[in-house]
């Protein structure tokens, strides 16, 4: 996290993936893994974002990290 100035901060989040199985492991991560925990890690970022911003979950069944602390 960076402080941008009172009121703004960057979160930055770099994922590394590596596989095993050569080039079969190879082909997995690129069109199968990567995507996925892109989308995934995107979700995350979005409800920590919410969270942030009204110190509440994201409302509704949204998978993800942040949970009540009640469940």
């Amino acid at each position: 996290m960076e402080r941008q100035n009172h009121y703004q901060t960057t979160l930055t989040v770099t994922m590394i993936i590596e596989t095993r199985l050569g080039v079969i492991g190879a082909l997995l991560e690129k069109f199968a893994l990567a995507p996925r925990l892109c989308a995934t890690l995107g979700e995350s970022v979005a409800q920590f974002k919410y969270y942030v911003e009204t110190g509440k979950p994201l409302p509704g069944d949204a998978p993800g990290l942040l949970q009540p602390s009640g469940a």
